[in-house]
């Protein structure tokens, strides 16, 4: 049952989007930390979160954990980009756990199925994605730990081993996934490229080896990644949906459209193909079937077209096989190949001819004085006429 929290946030993530957006304001004494490449960073982050925030407030077509990824690594980004900006105790702390709460949201997506869609296959990785996600997971609550509880260890030194524990877990997933969905792979590598940059630059960052432009630089390419993998996929879903929904909806006809396929608009006869169809239907599901099969033809019906034209003689046609129909529909042992529940005894075939069949299962007395009767003299008053 969804809880209340997740109810709450659901019927308020366009304010809370919004907050999260507006809601960060750098402190004055920034200034003093080379603000200009943490402020470009954070807008175009922002910029390229829009469509993600977008499709998570509209949430029609995503499923929850879609719009999670997408709204946990927004606010992580922002998180980490405010973080290095802050000129006191808890810039480092602050930038270590942001960072890699970034690491985990990005690889918790990776190894989850949304990431492969509806492909079939994925099934295969089930146990494999659940391993390498409690690893994952397992492994950023330690380092978290270690940063904010212990605080004899180097904290420093600890990224660089948290993020080797990351990257081994990342590459481990890609041979992995190369031996049953190769075609993922080159996603999985650019993303284990980046993420590795954005380690190793973050570590030398630490140890004032690296300037923040490059930080910000690695940050934004292992963020960028992330979104145009994630957007892509999940547009590529959805194409899919919308795709799959198109045919069941083609496939899908009406009453009216059914009737209009498998009928003779001339008489509103059961056609000849849908006889054929009801006809190998029967004889399929009941293999000691027997039927006899009586063929009705109108005489002289080519004399009354030409005396009185072809519209009139469409109207007598018609009139002909309402009579015949209605003659048939309540004898029990005549086969319906009608495909609704209107009685149609009566199929049109080819020319003016009309065809029944006899299931001689449901006779219990003479057969051929059965056919015999129904063939000459129930319908001589009509075929006379």
């Amino acid at each position: 049952m969804e809880s209340v929290f997740t109810r709450l946030v659901s019927k308020h993530k366009c304010l809370l989007a919004c907050l999260a957006i507006f809601s960060v304001n750098f402190p004055a004494y920034g200034a003093q930390v080379s603000l200009i490449p943490v402020d470009v960073s954070l807008y175009f982050l922002i910029g390229l979160s829009l469509p993600g925030l977008f499709l998570t407030i509209k949430p029609s077509s995503w499923q929850l954990s879609s719009r999670f990824y997408i709204a946990a690594m927004v606010v992580s980004s922002i998180g980490f980009c405010y973080s290095v900006s802050l000129a006191s105790g808890l810039q480092m702390p602050l930038a270590l756990s942001f960072g890699a709460l970034c690491l985990l949201m990005t690889y918790l997506w990776y190894f989850s199925k949304d990431f492969y869609g509806q492909n079939p296959e994925a099934a295969e990785l089930a146990p494999h994605l659940r391993l390498v996600s409690i690893a994952i997971s397992l492994a950023s609550v330690v380092y978290l730990g270690q940063v904010w509880l212990v605080s004899g260890l180097d904290a420093y030194l600890g990224w660089l081993l948290y993020g080797g524990v990351v990257t081994f877990i990342a590459a481990a997933h890609v041979a992995f996934t190369a031996r049953l969905l190769p075609e993922y792979v080159v996603t999985l590598v650019c993303q284990l490229i980046l993420t590795a940059v954005f380690i190793g630059t973050m570590f030398f960052y630490l140890h004032a080896q690296a300037s923040l432009p490059w930080l910000m630089v690695s940050f934004i390419g292992c963020v960028v990644i992330f979104h145009i993998n994630l957007i892509g996929t999940e547009l590529s879903n959805l194409q899919k949906q919308l795709t799959k929904k198109e045919d069941e909806d083609s496939q899908h006809l009406t009453q009216e459209q059914l009737f209009f396929f498998t009928h003779d608009p001339a008489t509103n006869l059961p056609s000849y193909q849908q006889a054929i169809v009801r006809f190998e239907q029967q004889l399929k599901g009941d293999s000691q079937s027997a039927y006899a099969i009586v063929v009705i033809k109108p005489k002289n019906f080519a004399y009354v077209n030409q005396v009185l034209g072809h519209q009139n003689s469409d109207i007598m046609l018609l009139q002909l096989a309402y009579c015949l129909n209605r003659e048939t529909s309540n004898l029990s042992y005549l086969l319906n190949f009608d495909i609704t529940d209107r009685s149609a005894k009566l199929a049109r075939l080819p020319s003016l001819e009309f065809m029944l069949a006899i299931d001689l299962k449901k006779i219990g007395h003479d057969k051929q004085h059965i056919i015999e009767e129904l063939s000459q003299r129930q319908w001589g008053r009509y075929l006379q006429q």
